[in-house]
């Protein structure tokens, strides 16, 4: 178990990172970054998404005290698009969640939630960090959550079945794992092999 969830976060950060998108919150790669550096009107708009991008490579290199403090930069500069603005809450709330910062990784995930209340990828990683704590009924309203506001996205789903075995209920997760893959169109091939390990793992305890 401990595994699969420590998966399940490493698929979040792909998402948070710009791996995949969703029609009400598209994520930042760094190819949109450049893009945006490259035509923003001016200096301080164009600096703004550079240090977002090193922040994001900071946290590939597991670098996640230096990230936040790149990420805090970003949040310095004046009238930051809400876009921009929750995603750097979220990724500042996973570097805090690797750091072990449990209290500061919840309240930067709900300070994005507050911001933009359809970020999915904040209530991805916020169900997640309940489930660490324990809290497996919170980290079930967030999963589901996280579902709703990311439509046809593939990882809260796996989250939402991570909660539910964690609940013991397997039927349901194996059930939450088909339902993903019926409702989501495109699924990375590393996150195919991780609900097939998921599903063979839940065979055996049903």
């Amino acid at each position: 178990m401990k595994n699969t969830l420590k998966t399940t976060l490493l698929l979040t950060l792909l998402a948070v990172a710009g791996c995949s998108q969703t029609k009400t919150n598209t994520p930042l790669s760094n190819k949109n970054l450049e893009q945006r550096a490259e035509s923003a009107s001016d200096s301080t708009k164009r600096e703004r998404y550079i240090r977002y991008g090193k922040g994001l490579n900071l946290i590939d290199d597991s670098k996640y005290g230096e990230a936040i403090k790149v990420f805090q930069e970003v949040l310095s500069f004046n009238y930051p698009d809400s876009l921009l603005l929750g995603l750097t809450y979220t990724n500042i709330g996973y570097a805090y969640s690797k750091l072990k910062k449990d209290e500061e990784a919840i309240e930067s995930y709900k300070t994005a939630l507050r911001i933009d209340s359809l970020n999915w990828r904040a209530y991805n990683n916020l169900a997640s960090k309940c489930q660490e704590m324990g809290n497996i009924d919170e980290a079930e309203k967030h999963a589901q959550n996280a579902i709703r506001c990311a439509k046809r996205m593939i990882v809260p789903y796996i989250t939402l079945a991570e909660v539910q075995l964690a609940q013991g209920n397997p039927n349901d997760a194996y059930n939450t794992l088909i339902e993903g893959e019926r409702n989501c169109r495109e699924i990375a091939p590393e996150m195919i092999k991780t609900i097939g390990e998921m599903k063979d793992k839940i065979r055996k305890r049903i």
